[in-house]
């Protein structure tokens, strides 16, 4: 479930309901948790380490790398790892630890080789651009296939031999007394898995 399709079932069914959206990333959004700033949040960690923490895995989503389309491996079905070790990454830097950064170069790791990271930006979707651009490659979850770009592409993506994912959880605070919380909370869907969303 996307985000906005969130926002859209819970506002449905509970029509009175006010929701205050904001953005930051999944290490901002555990801070405001445990200080009471948010009621819930859908993050890109597992919680570990924070036991006040309640979660529920909503999406598991395939990572797909992006390319430029002028990319010599633009017309395969998949790319692994080991095929970009050469290229250019894009690093995804926002304040804070970034768990899919990890997983990537893990990843990257396992298959010999460590990535060259020459660009930064703050927000993944802003990767799409570098991208485009040509001057490098992006490992993006696959809900951001969305970001088209017409001289982008994206390409389902294999590490060691398997489908990379990465799990989108929704978190809250157990002890939130917000009696609004259980209804929204009621609205969660059951897990499921993204559509690859590569060309």
């Amino acid at each position: 479930m996307a985000f906005d399709d969130l926002v859209r079932s819970s506002h449905s069914a509970h029509p009175r309901v006010r929701l205050a959206v904001i953005e930051g990333t999944s290490i901002s959004q555990v801070e405001a948790l445990r200080s009471g700033r948010l009621d819930f949040c859908i993050i890109r960690a597992t919680g570990a380490g924070t036991p006040f923490l309640s979660t529920k895995v909503l999406m598991r989503e395939h990572m797909l790398m992006a390319l430029p389309k002028s990319h010599p491996l633009a017309k395969s079905l998949k790319i692994r790892l080991a095929e970009v070790s050469q290229d250019k990454f894009v690093l995804f830097a926002p304040a804070g630890p970034a768990p899919m950064h990890a997983m990537l170069v893990s990843a990257c790791r396992e298959v010999g080789f460590a990535p060259n990271f020459e660009l930064e930006v703050q927000h993944q979707p802003s990767a799409v651009g570098p991208v485009a651009s040509g001057d490098a490659v992006a490992m993006l979850p696959a809900s951001l296939a969305a970001v088209r770009h017409r001289d982008g592409i994206f390409k389902r993506l294999v590490g060691n031999g398997s489908e990379m994912t990465f799990d989108a959880l929704a978190a809250w605070s157990p002890t939130n007394e917000n009696p609004s919380q259980e209804q929204l909370l009621a609205t969660l869907p059951d897990h499921r898995t993204s559509a690859m969303g590569a060309e």
